[in-house]
């Protein structure tokens, strides 16, 4: 979740669900034509120690706004997000997501 960093919410079980949008906005001239892009996403999930105490009432919800343009690296992405419990994170994302 993009509010979160890695090993903020830790636990052996658990599970996330996402919705993302983005759109095509323009084009930057440099060398060639590179598609700009602008999004957002919004998440739900989190870990739990035991199996038994998994519940939809113990979420976190991150949600994001992000800028991205596919460049000859590869996607690049530059956003914000927002968790539930006031975290925050600012991202930069260069290359494929895995």
């Amino acid at each position: 979740m993009a509010a979160y960093a890695p090993g903020q919410i830790t636990g052996n079980h658990g599970g996330v669900a996402g919705l993302m949008y983005y759109r095509r906005i323009g084009g930057l001239r440099l060398l060639t034509q590179t598609p700009i892009y602008f999004g957002g996403l919004v998440e739900a999930g989190n870990l739990w120690n035991q199996r038994s105490d998994m519940s939809f009432g113990d979420l976190h919800t991150s949600a994001s706004l992000f800028f991205g343009a596919d460049s000859f690296l590869g996607p690049v992405y530059l956003g914000y997000a927002v968790g539930d419990d006031g975290q925050t994170a600012a991202f930069l994302y260069l290359g494929t997501l895995f």
